[in-house]
């Protein structure tokens, strides 16, 4: 087909499995893109008519999209192997990669931006040699670090200036503040993928000698570094002497240690009034605390954050990123207490924008009862938190713009081919 300036093409399509957490994140890329003139038409693959609507994109508009934008690695979302070569005659099936997923950048040449929503050891397992050449768009360099030392695809990162952080519309209300419950909301649940902290330590335990004992000490080393990305720790651990890691061995220490956080968080606040929304919750705390654990679904966590003075939060270990609970909260003008991590450490400033909260610090609950305690001084956070968002002190570097450029720069290189997928 005749090729198209990138400046005639408006049209990003959003892509992305349909569960509520995607419909809730994908707030922040389509105001990030649409505040740069492009239109955003999102295809939730929960939705039965998706791919419907994408044929008519790919056969009536393909000249006018700009960039396929996905959430995370899409290899078993968007692969049309089985809607679109199964219906093809054997000669065509016999061109076709044998053991691999082709991928609508791949059909089309249309580019493809993979926006990596966490640490990105979630997805090794999904590399693939049909990513290279795609522009992965990762929360911060310690992302990227990491990703060109382990993943083997050859792909253009993009550090994202900052997690978006939805805006704030309406300024602190006093009478608002005093209205709500004066209690800890703590949207945070205790497993990951099913499992929890016990089970990942239980995994770490089971593995062989040479390597439980390698995994154990970078636990113990990096339990409560908040500042320093995991793999660097373990790099630090390699050059003063011990064996390498196995990169397997990375992900079920990430997750001990995040579930652990967590969970020292919740127990050491566990005595004020808090209430935890978690699917599971740990034996000895809820018998001890019953009423002071729900479980809610995405939406009716979200209604939550309003209706809270304070809002708790545990970085994920992602070291430049502002975690969405973060955002959430700050946009419905509650208190933030939260861990650290490098990013909120530059940021903000403890007692004035949040509170920070501090691992193995035993008068930490005594620190956060004391803004419990003092509903002025916390309404105070909120309107310095306020003025510091809507006067372009935090957030005014717009994270989409070396985004966009990275497309545009996609669409420049020599012999690209475009097809229009008229059989899909």
């Amino acid at each position: 087909m005749r090729q198209h300036e990138p400046a005639d093409r408006k049209i990003i399509v959003f892509v992305h499995s349909g569960h509520q957490a995607f419909c809730e994140l994908a707030k922040y890329p389509r105001a990030g893109l649409t505040s740069h003139g492009y239109a955003v038409e999102e295809i939730s693959f929960r939705d039965p008519e998706a791919f419907t609507r994408l044929r008519h994109l790919l056969t009536e508009r393909a000249s006018e999209i700009f960039c396929f934008y996905s959430f995370n690695y899409y290899i078993k979302d968007l692969s049309v192997r089985n809607s679109w070569a199964a219906r093809q005659d054997n000669s065509i099936k016999k061109s076709l990669p044998p053991d691999d997923e082709l991928l609508l950048h791949e059909l089309t040449g249309i580019p493809l931006v993979v926006h990596l929503g966490d640490h990105p050891l979630y997805f090794l397992a999904y590399e693939s040699p049909a990513f290279d050449g795609t522009i992965v768009y990762v929360d911060g360099n310690d992302h990227i670090d990491f990703m060109k030392k382990h993943f083997r695809s050859k792909s253009l990162y993009v550090r994202q200036a900052l997690a978006a952080p939805a805006s704030i519309s309406n300024p602190p209300d006093r009478e608002d503040f005093f209205a709500r419950r004066n209690e800890i909301f703590c949207p945070m649940n205790l497993t990951v993928m099913g499992a929890t902290v016990d089970d990942f330590w239980t995994r770490i335990k089971g593995l062989p000698a040479l390597r439980r004992d390698r995994a154990t000490r970078l636990v113990e080393v990096a339990l409560y570094d908040c500042l320093t990305p995991l793999h660097e720790i373990s790099e630090r651990l390699t050059r003063a002497g011990d064996p390498e890691i196995e990169i397997a061995d990375l992900l079920p220490v990430l997750n001990f240690i995040k579930l652990w956080r967590r969970t020292e968080m919740i127990r050491a606040l566990i005595d004020l009034p808090i209430l935890v929304s978690s699917d599971f919750v740990p034996a000895n705390l809820g018998l001890k605390y019953p009423k002071n654990f729900i479980s809610t679904s995405i939406p009716e966590t979200l209604m939550l954050y309003r209706t809270f003075r304070y809002v708790l939060n545990s970085f994920p270990l992602m070291n430049y990123a502002l975690h969405d609970r973060l955002a959430s909260a700050m946009s419905e003008n509650s208190v933030v207490i939260t861990d650290r991590n490098t990013l909120a450490t530059e940021l903000f400033r403890d007692g004035t924008d949040l509170i920070f909260f501090e691992y193995n610090v035993p008068e930490i609950a005594a620190k956060v009862d004391a803004y419990v305690q003092n509903p002025e001084r916390a309404f105070q956070i909120t309107l310095n938190m306020y003025e510091r968002w809507t006067t372009g002190q935090l957030f005014s570097e717009d994270g989409y713009s070396s985004l966009i450029e990275a497309v545009k720069q996609k669409w420049h290189t020599p012999s690209r081919e475009i097809h229009t997928p008229r059989d899909l």
